[in-house]
């Protein structure tokens, strides 16, 4: 029971539970045209004719394509949301141009403008020469023999985490290397926040519907649909898995209902051959089977600083 209609209000905004989906925005907004001065600062707003889209895609998901592009001068990447026509896709990609808006770390994508004015909208991220984590893993720019460099790339994960944890509470609920950037110089950013969710408590239940990346996700994401800040620190985890195995695929010899079967039946991932016994430690204590057991994000960092 609820003690007022706000708490109400409220409660249903992060957590559907027996609804069909959480509440998002009053009705009456939906008959209202969506203008960036209605949800965003006016001066985030850029003009489509200043940006020029490249072929070249860094990355895809079930509504939104990024890519490369120009904005004058600067080589950024743009997201562009693909499938508009949903109601609730819009409003789930305008959450996110709202969530990067609130974010300012150096291991972190700075959010340089949106275009909203007309559909399809964009969002415009600065961009990183080598693109993804996963791709300078795959394609040897990251090499095996280079141990400090490993550390420091891992730090810098671990630098983005303990930001958003200490947001109280910022759940990505999407972290894997594909969704890291990375810099000729090897420096490191987190650059989608399409999933991610503010909530009040640690804690979001999402619809059992929603798209779930399996390997890298905690038991109870798959099996309850239950987030938190823990099972971000699971995912980073199997990020650190990646990192150490030179971009191999997390349980590769299974396919995703055979993963779930496994991680329920506590498996963990092997020691890749280029991770040392300690870091190894690091990334079992993400791995916990209760949430409660795992490390926070600022726990982990102090860790690692005093091993290396």
């Amino acid at each position: 029971s609820f003690l007022s209609i706000y708490e109400l209000v409220s409660f249903y905004k992060k957590d559907r539970e027996n609804l069909i989906t959480r509440l998002r925005r009053p009705l009456k907004e939906s008959k209202l045209p969506i203008t960036p001065g209605y949800h965003y600062p006016q001066h985030l707003e850029v003009s489509k004719k200043s940006i020029r889209l490249f072929g070249e895609i860094i990355s895809r998901s079930k509504f939104c394509v990024t890519c490369k592009g120009n904005y004058g001068h600067q080589m950024v990447l743009v997201k562009a949301l693909q499938h508009y026509l949903v109601i609730e896709n819009e409003d789930d990609f305008l959450e996110e141009a709202r969530t990067m808006m609130k974010l300012d770390h150096q291991n972190i994508a700075k959010l340089l403008g949106v275009c909203f004015r007309t559909r399809p909208y964009y969002i415009i991220l600065e961009n990183f020469n080598c693109g993804t984590l996963k791709n300078a893993l795959s394609n040897g720019i990251i090499q095996p023999g280079w141990p400090e460099m490993l550390i420091d790339i891992s730090l810098q994960i671990l630098s983005a985490m303990v930001y958003l944890e200490k947001l109280h509470y910022l759940l990505h609920r999407n972290l894997k290397s594909s969704n890291f950037l990375i810099s000729s110089e090897y420096s490191i950013k987190l650059f989608d926040f399409e999933r991610a969710r503010l909530v009040d408590d640690d804690c979001y239940r999402a619809s059992p519907q929603d798209e779930v990346s399996i390997r890298w996700s905690a038991p109870e994401v798959f099996l309850h649909s239950l987030y938190s800040t823990k099972s971000d620190v699971w995912s980073v985890g199997v990020v650190l898995w990646e990192l150490f195995s030179f971009g191999q695929v997390p349980y590769s010899q299974l396919t995703e209902s055979e993963v779930v079967v496994f991680i329920s039946e506590k498996g963990k991932l092997e020691k890749p051959a280029e991770c040392d016994i300690q870091m190894f430690s690091i990334m079992n204590q993400c791995w916990r089977y209760k949430p409660d057991m795992r490390p926070t994000f600022q726990s982990l960092e102090e860790k690692l600083k005093m091993q290396y």
